[in-house]
Order: C-alpha cells, then sequence, then structure tokens
C-alpha cells in the first residue's frame, strides 16, 4: 500500500466538449457544439487540440459567452499555431493539495518454469482512494456528491499519477475575504486503475 500525496494536479468534472476552432487572439475564442453549462468564471481545461498544440492542458478562465457556439478564455494564443482540428474543453479545479492511498495490482506469471512456489509481478495500482482541495469562483456550480472525475496529480515536476473516480463527500473549506474565491475538499473512491509515471 502507498500513500502518496502532492500540491499540484487538476480534477476535470462534467462531460467535456469537442472544440471546433480556437482563435489567435489576445483572449482566445474557443468554439464548441453549444455553450450550455459554462458560465462567465468557469475554469476549463483544454487538450487533445491538433495544430495549435501549445493551447493543450492550458487551464483558462471563462471570460464571456459570446454565442450560443463559442466562449472566450483568458488565454492569449495570437503567437500559437493555426488551430486545425480537435481537442476537447472540460471543467476543471486547479489543485493545491492531494493526498491518496493505493494498492497495487498483482499478476501471477507462475509457469512450469518458475523456481519459486509462485511468481507475480506489480502490474500498477488498483483499490484507491484519496483527498483533494482547490479553488473555484464564489457562484460557479462545483461537481457534487457522486460525480465522476478524472484527475492528473503531480508529486514532482517528473512524477505524475492519472486516474478517475467518483466524489464521495465535498465541504467548503475556506472563503477567502476580499476575493470571489472559495477553497473546497472532496473526497473520492477510485475507480478503475491509476496509472503512475516519470518522464
Amino acid at each position: 500500500m502507498a500513500v502518496i500525496s502532492g500540491s499540484a494536479g487538476y480534477v476535470t468534472y462534467g462531460s467535456a466538449l469537442d472544440v471546433t476552432d480556437i482563435s489567435e487572439a489576445a483572449n482566445a475564442v474557443v468554439s464548441v457544439a453549444a455553450t450550455a453549462g459554462f458560465t462567465a468564471g468557469d475554469r476549463v481545461i483544454i487538450r487533445d487540440v491538433s495544430g495549435m498544440t501549445e493551447i493543450n492542458g492550458l487551464h483558462a478562465t471563462v471570460q464571456s459567452i459570446v454565442t450560443d457556439t463559442s466562449i472566450t478564455i483568458d488565454i492569449d494564443s495570437q503567437a500559437f499555431t493555426t488551430y486545425s482540428s480537435g481537442g476537447t474543453i472540460t471543467h476543471t479545479i486547479d489543485i493545491t493539495a492531494f493526498s491518496y492511498t493505493a494498492t497495487a495490482q498483482v499478476a501471477d506469471v507462475t509457469d512450469s518454469s518458475s523456481t519459486t512456489w509462485k511468481d507475480f509481478i506489480a502490474s500498477g495500482f488498483d483499490d484507491f482512494s484519496g483527498t483533494f482541495e482547490g479553488f473555484l469562483k464564489s457562484g460557479i456550480n462545483p461537481p457534487s456528491f457522486g460525480s465522476s472525475i478524472s484527475f492528473g496529480f503531480y508529486e514532482t515536476d517528473s512524477a505524475s499519477a492519472t486516474g478517475s473516480g467518483v466524489l464521495t463527500s465535498k465541504a467548503v473549506t475556506l472563503n477567502v475575504d476580499g476575493t470571489e474565491a472559495v477553497k473546497v475538499s472532496y473526497s473520492f473512491k477510485g475507480t478503475g486503475t491509476i496509472t503512475e509515471a516519470n518522464t
């Protein structure tokens, strides 16, 4: 069993919308099939874009809803490569702290050539759960109890973990005086397998 913690990462929630275009502008305009579910102030992450790959993985705040198929975000894309195709945009929470406990998944590889009673190899982690904290803008609808999430947690600049889960509890831990920020804390139960990587 491993207990892992850190102070950076992201959690996405809700349905990912397909991106159809991104402008090259001081405040990029992102075109999608429909903007329903987005509100000015929402935090989002854009991924899997072709052409304008510089925008992949960047977090942004929705500045305004331009039309029912486009939004502006606070990313300056003027110097980016021209958008060509693809991509998704998803609601996100920027993580300020996380901790999770994971149990190693072990595969039995015993065969006729084994020299011990049983041979096993580690094959990832399963049965994991944990907590995370992050900031949301006051008035923005956060994910609710029972919501499905995907996450990327960063232990260091080179060590990360990705996976999915379900929220099992939520608490507002801090209203930040003089700002519109609300710090929230969640517990989650993992679904599927957590994948760790070192780059």
